[in-house]
């Protein structure tokens, strides 16, 4: 089956983050902002901008959450990670507004600590190796340390409570 559209995936973290951090959800990646009972209103979307129109691809695509709390909730945490896909398909982002071409593939998740970041970095893969494949690194101050699949990554970010910040997708998927 096709990867869901990224109005889906958002969807499902406003879903799973609804009500979090209290009546302003602090808790919650900006992303998800308007809450998801007034973005799916007439006048919200009526109000919406224009989706962009990427003109040409670029090489990397770089996506930045932003978040509201440097201490975010565990569910708030768990439902960001569930959304970041191994792949992105730039006509998904733009709205359709994309040159045809190749998905790209997540290579590496920048993650907020409580005063210090650490990177998940996929290295040293095959040519079409699948985003399971035990290519995963987490890089931080002081180590490089092998992490396993995608699925290992996200379990890793989850039990450190770690805040995905950064993601780099480079094309060619």
């Amino acid at each position: 089956p096709p990867p869901p559209a990224f109005e889906e995936v958002l969807a499902t973290a406003e879903a799973a983050t609804a009500g979090i951090g209290g009546k302003d959800g602090a808790d919650r990646p900006a992303a998800a902002y308007p809450p998801a009972e007034t973005a799916s209103s007439p006048s919200a979307i009526a109000s919406a901008p224009a989706p962009a129109t990427l003109l040409s691809r670029p090489s990397i695509m770089t996506v930045a959450i932003v978040w509201e709390s440097a201490r975010a909730a565990d569910a708030a945490i768990a439902a960001v990670t569930a959304a970041i896909g191994p792949s992105l398909d730039a006509a998904c982002v733009f709205g359709g507004g994309a040159p045809p071409g190749p998905r790209y593939a997540l290579r590496a998740v920048v993650c907020y600590l409580g005063h210090h970041y650490h990177a998940y970095v996929r290295a040293g893969c095959p040519a079409g190796a699948p985003p399971e494949a035990g290519c995963w690194l987490l890089l931080d101050d002081e180590t490089v340390a092998p992490v396993g699949g995608w699925g290992d990554a996200v379990a890793a970010m989850r039990a450190d409570r770690a805040q995905p910040c950064l993601l780099f997708y480079e094309e060619g998927v």
